[in-house]
């Protein structure tokens, strides 16, 4: 549904076009699916005719695009990417700093201002209380993650909520207590520091981000814990989350509201089901068109892969199989099947188990890529079944398939304990957390009407 529009009366005196192109574009930026030239015309109270004479200026300009086949017209790439150039020099420091002392005249304590970048959090600037009495980080000191300090909590909990942990450390490993703790925060919308980071310091925090909705940064107040009033918390987490979306706002954010997280992994992949209809469309994998492009492609996307889904596996093997499982990569080429490289994890549970309909071994878990014969651009799914796009040219796009990854191993987890007679056994984290012993079972009581 197309956002509200703004209502004049139509005017029939003339106008410059510069600033009719600027009152159009202003109409379009707050209507993103597009308007049509009358609702143009009464969004600026122009008559229809020069509306559209400016439309088509803008269009020739390349700012704005016509969408078929319903008419409307809609900002281009173009325009954003020059709004782009412009944000990209905004300074967080310089936006922040105004805010950030009307936030320490408001608590009269110190207020501090945390950069993050390449994984790290920098002090870029605080505002001291007039009396105070604990040592506070210094311009250019550094936060760790996964520390209790305000603003790495704050910071982690906006990354992870918002769908991003690319933009986290690689070895960045956080706690279940921890992240039931980033969870609240990102809830909430600030942290709290009751001492534990700092001996007698009290403090909390709130995530800044910039235009790409990326976090970027995050502001604090801290106090000396022994002052602390009923409610502070409370009182100055509000504060703080409201400077930073001040902060965020001077920077080009704006906020969609909350979404839950199968909407942001789901969103996620939009890229890849797009890129996969343009390969179709095209005819293409990803722009490769021969054969030998396209397994050159495929073969690239694996290598890039392989760590993603070994990393989940690896989870997988410490968290259900206890660290009893074995990963192993295996690659094959038939004229049959064509290109498939696949991961494989294996425990000793499922090595001594037995398939029940026909005696034969228990395969392992298996994530597989496929290139097959007649298919022109490759796929992810498991040993049994799945087919999800394989559209990955970067580590980023690599990263993305990750809930894909853990989706296919959960499938064939309960597949193999399927096959095996309903084996509830066969998972050792299970008896475990029970109390009952981990051998296999074949004759177990559940079967296959029962899964």
């Amino acid at each position: 549904m197309r956002g509200a529009t703004r209502v004049h009366t139509p005017r029939t005196n003339r106008r410059s076009h510069a600033p009719v192109g600027l009152e159009v574009l202003d109409a379009l930026a707050q209507n993103p699916p597009g308007l049509g030239v009358t609702e143009l015309s009464r969004a600026i109270g122009l008559e229809v005719a020069q509306t559209h004479r400016t439309i088509r200026e803008l269009v020739r300009e390349g700012w704005v695009a016509q969408d078929e086949p319903n008419g409307t017209y809609r900002l281009t790439g173009g325009l954003l990417a020059l709004a782009a150039k412009h944000l990209r020099h905004i300074e967080l420091r310089e936006v922040a700093l105004p805010i950030l002392r009307h936030l320490k005249r408001q608590t009269s304590e110190t207020v501090v201002l945390a950069e993050f970048h390449a994984g790290k959090l920098y002090c870029v600037a605080r505002e001291l209380s007039d009396a105070p009495v604990i040592n506070w980080a210094q311009i250019g000191d550094s936060w760790p993650l996964g520390s209790a300090a305000a603003v790495s909590v704050a910071i982690e909990a906006a990354v992870l909520s918002s769908g991003q942990p690319e933009l986290l450390p690689a070895d960045y490993r956080p706690s279940g207590t921890r992240m039931a703790e980033l969870q609240v925060v990102a809830q909430r919308g600030w942290s709290v520091d009751e001492g534990q980071y700092r001996p007698r310091g009290c403090a909390v925090g709130a995530a800044i981000f910039d235009f790409e909705s990326r976090p970027v940064g995050a502001v604090a107040i801290a106090w000396p814990c022994d002052g602390t009033a009923a409610g502070q918390f409370d009182e100055f987490g509000g504060m703080a989350s409201g400077a930073a979306r001040e902060i965020s706002s001077a920077l080009g954010f704006r906020q969609r509201g909350p979404r839950a997280p199968w909407q942001l992994i789901s969103e996620a992949h939009d890229e890849d089901l797009f890129r996969h209809l343009a390969d179709l469309r095209a005819k293409t994998y990803e722009g490769a068109a021969s054969r030998v492009a396209q397994e050159s492609t495929f073969q690239d996307a694996a290598r890039l892969l392989s760590p993603v889904v070994e990393e989940v596996l690896r989870s997988v093997n410490d968290r259900l199989l206890l660290g009893s499982g074995r990963i192993t990569r295996t690659e094959a080429d038939s004229n049959a099947e064509g290109k498939e490289v696949s991961w494989s994890l294996s425990w000793p549970e499922q090595v001594s188990a037995t398939k029940k309909a026909t005696g034969e071994p228990l395969d392992p878990v298996s994530v597989v890529a496929r290139l097959r014969p007649s298919h022109l651009h490759g796929h992810l799914g498991g040993s049994y079944f799945g087919d999800w796009p394989m559209q990955i040219l970067t580590p980023e796009d690599a990263r993305r398939q990750a809930p894909i990854v853990a989706v296919i191993v959960e499938a064939e987890l309960h597949q193999r304990v399927f096959e095996a007679g309903g084996n509830w056994r066969l998972v050792p984290a299970y008896p475990q957390r029970v109390g009952e012993p981990a051998a296999v079972d074949s004759s177990s009581e559940s079967n296959q009407a029962n899964q």
